[in-house]
């Protein structure tokens, strides 16, 4: 398998994985409506706890802010 094969299966699985994640995060919004606004709260504490001299903080921030891209994605209007 070629590196553009591999990396174009790794963005499949990845798209389906936010996908899933999605439906669910929105299912479980219907039962328990605030849900994703407390997890997005809870990130935004997560992340605001994280050390800012750690070597890997831009790496960490990066992944709270597409956790927030995610959460604030399964928020949104639902058609």
């Amino acid at each position: 398998m070629t590196i553009e094969q591999q990396l174009h299966e790794a963005r499949v699985k990845s798209a389906a994985c936010a996908y899933l994640i999605d439906l669910l995060l929105q299912r479980a919004e219907v039962t328990q409506p605030g849900l994703i606004q407390a997890l997005m709260d809870g990130v935004a504490a997560d992340q605001a706890g994280v050390d800012e001299d750690i070597s890997e903080k831009p790496f960490i921030d990066d992944i709270f802010a597409e956790t927030q891209k995610i959460l604030k994605r399964a928020n949104g209007p639902w058609v």
